[in-house]
């Protein structure tokens, strides 16, 4: 059986052959007539032209499979999962013109941590009070202003939290307009714009009132209870007499030092012993300061002493208190080191960090597009590239079945023999 289907083939690749062989469409009615030649240049013909017609139509499906074409599609209630996988000449109008940044954009602050430590409570405020006591001690003791600029330091940090509050709510009322839905990395780019300035117009703010507020104080020459600019004495003389001087902070010999001429010069701040008219350091508290007025002097100070457990304790000694309070903690991730002023934090409204959130998903809900139009660009299918050879068949072997035959007859000319005439020979006699 198996002999018998090879034979069959064998003779079936014969017949084949031999039929292209022999074929001849450019074969006249009148095969008598022809000769040898123009059968042989038919023959020839016949063959270049199948070769030159497959490899055209060949050609031609490579070079239409190569083409491609744009074509704009249109999704009608696209969903955000679809939008983030389309092209980015994506367009879809918006239903609303306007979209308010707190429907999708949520901003925290991360306040300083003195603003959420012991050293703001009143239970710290009240420990450190010396009650009446508080002008009998020397001016630069800390006995005798420090609970008065915790105080301060308290109010600062309300102050700072208040502003953020404030802030917020006007950036969160703020619109962003736009009649085309944004894609999600543009959106928070642009977003991200208007925080940072916020972020740079809350502090500013913020730090333009205490300087006004600073400014009406030495203005007005307002003063403080706490006897820190003033040393009032009363002399009985026979006569009731009060005078009150100025209050020099350092070298008393020079002017500067004055409370007259300004409210931001200090002192080390800490606990100190007068006696006998003498005035001896006990005890100073690294980086804090004492001054004419407690918020000029805090602002100048720094921390420093309250992240050292040890520095607290200490100081604590000094007080009449039996409380304990935990230092804050240095190694905690922060942008104000521990050297840092008062003044330096508040210059940053107290913020450590600003921690945002965008969500496309809410803010695709408030655009809540009808349709999406994008392009999309793809090749030709397999229907296209057929129908178009189908349409240029006709075309193409026509002009093969016309050239490619006068091409072969003018290639294969025959060649005309030349006959060379024998010499007549005359025959005639002459007489």
């Amino acid at each position: 059986l198996l002999n018998y289907i090879l034979s069959k083939l064998i003779k079936m690749v014969c017949c084949i052959i031999f039929y292209l062989r022999t074929l001849n469409i450019f074969q006249s009615n009148n095969t008598d007539n022809e000769d040898q030649h123009k059968i042989e240049n038919n023959l020839i013909a016949t063959r270049v032209y199948l070769i030159v017609l497959i490899l055209t139509f060949i050609s031609l499906t490579f070079s239409l499979s190569l083409i491609t074409q744009t074509t704009k599609v249109t999704l009608r209630y696209p969903t955000v999962e679809q939008v983030k996988t389309l092209p980015l000449d994506l367009q879809c109008p918006c239903s609303r013109l306007s979209i308010i940044y707190g429907t999708f954009i949520t901003l925290e602050a991360r306040f300083h941590q003195i603003c959420s430590s012991d050293f703001i409570s009143e239970r710290w405020i009240k420990a450190i009070y010396s009650g009446r006591n508080s002008t009998h001690f020397y001016q630069g003791d800390f006995r005798g202003i420090g609970s008065a600029q915790f105080q301060v330091l308290a109010s600062l940090c309300q102050l700072s939290q208040n502003n953020v509050e404030d802030g917020l709510s006007s950036f969160y009322d703020t619109s962003l307009i736009n009649s085309q839905m944004l894609f999600e990395d543009l959106l928070k780019a642009t977003i991200q714009v208007s925080i940072q300035q916020f972020n740079t117009t809350v502090p500013v703010t913020f730090k333009s009132q205490l300087d006004l507020i600073n400014k009406l104080i030495f203005g007005n020459q307002l003063i403080s209870g706490l006897r820190t600019i003033f040393d009032v004495e009363y002399i009985n003389n026979g006569e009731s007499n009060i005078f009150a001087n100025y209050l020099f902070y350092g070298n008393s010999n020079i002017t500067e030092n004055q409370c007259v001429t300004d409210y931001n010069i200090g002192v080390l701040s800490g606990i100190y012993n007068i006696s006998n008219n003498e005035t001896t350091i006990l005890f100073h508290i690294p980086g804090f300061l004492s001054g004419c007025m407690p918020i000029n002097s805090l602002l100048q100070s720094t921390l420093e002493c309250f992240y050292n457990q040890t520095c607290v304790d200490k100081l604590l000694s000094y007080l009449s208190t039996n409380e304990t309070f935990q230092a804050m903690n240095e190694t905690k991730q922060t942008l104000f080191p521990s050297k840092f002023t008062i003044q330096s934090i508040i210059n940053d409204i107290m913020v450590e960090e600003w921690i945002s959130n965008i969500s496309y998903e809410k803010y695709f809900n408030q655009c809540a597009p009808v349709s999406c139009t994008y392009s999309q660009i793809q090749r030709h299918d397999f229907i296209y590239i057929l129908i178009e050879i189908i349409s240029l068949v006709g075309g193409i072997t026509l002009i093969l079945g016309i050239s490619i035959p006068i091409i072969i007859q003018f290639i294969r000319k025959p060649k005309i023999k030349k006959i060379k005439s024998k010499p007549k020979i005359s025959c005639k006699i002459e007489s």
